[in-house]
């Protein structure tokens, strides 16, 4: 993969809003370069390195195989977890299970007859995602039997992605909701997206760029980008313009926040307080 490619897909990759759209556009900014058949994120349970049901996420794997999986396999320790100590994998980095047993024993078990044959999901490549030194799940690509095994160039291409994959994850699942009072003050004409309106309402409440970054655990680039998307759609050019469009009180409301997050004196005219802004 060329660098342009990896920062074509890390940037991507952080545009997505939800987690379902995120493990989407991933399987589909990947395929060309590492091709797999299915994936799936499994979240850990709080305070552990154990999966849960609750919140797995999964492009082209039926919701029978994740019940299966964990009502027998999981609970039952499937053979690669035998060999595997997820709490004691490597952070954001990719492991190929498959060359720790060998066919022959994967092939007598169960889990192999029930599980892995029936979906053509043999092969294995899997990570432990960790955002912020806080790891909180896993996510496994696979390939079918007849498929050629990932290998150490697929290793090599998704080892960089990883730790820009986990916190775009982390930050899809940890959205901050969106007050639906203050989306409602904004014409539908606008179709302001839901990351957008998250990010004004955290502006109304007088947090800087980088406050709403942190808030949102986004980038303030990220935040910066948005921004100058909201103001095009509302065709303002600040964001004291934006409230006073928008908002209730105004101009009145748009110089208190001026003062509030510039420690401008409200004394001064509007016009000598639109250029600092």
């Amino acid at each position: 993969m060329q660098s342009g490619e990896l920062l074509e897909i890390i940037e991507q990759m952080y545009a997505f809003d939800t987690p379902e759209a995120l493990l989407q556009g991933l399987h589909k900014l990947l395929l060309p370069h590492i091709y797999h058949q299915s994936l799936i994120y499994f979240p850990f349970a709080p305070g552990t390195h154990k999966f849960q049901a609750d919140g797995t996420l999964a492009v082209h794997v039926q919701k029978k195989y994740i019940d299966l999986f964990f009502e027998k396999y999981y609970k039952a320790v499937p053979i690669y977890a035998t060999q595997i100590s997820i709490k004691r994998m490597p952070p954001n980095t990719a492991v190929v299970p498959n060359r720790l047993l060998p066919d022959a024993i994967v092939k007598r078990t169960s889990f192999y007859r029930e599980f892995l044959k029936p979906q053509n999901q043999y092969h294995m490549l899997l990570s432990k995602l960790d955002a912020f030194n806080h790891p909180f799940g896993g996510i496994a690509f696979h390939r079918g039997e007849e498929d050629e095994p990932f290998d150490a160039e697929d290793e090599a291409i998704l080892n960089p992605v990883l730790p820009h994959l986990a916190r775009a994850l982390y930050f899809c699942l940890n959205r901050v909701p969106v007050q639906t009072d203050l989306a409602a003050s904004f014409p539908d004409s606008l179709d302001l997206t839901q990351r957008q309106q998250e990010i004004v309402a955290c502006l109304m409440s007088g947090m800087s760029n980088r406050e709403i970054a942190e808030k949102l655990f986004i980038t303030e680039q990220t935040v910066k980008d948005h921004l100058y998307a909201v103001y095009k759609k509302a065709e303002v050019n600040s964001r004291t313009a934006l409230i006073a469009k928008f908002f209730p009180g105004g101009s009145t409301f748009a110089l208190t926040y001026a003062a509030m997050t510039h420690a401008i004196s409200l004394t001064q005219p509007i016009e000598l307080i639109l250029p600092c802004l």
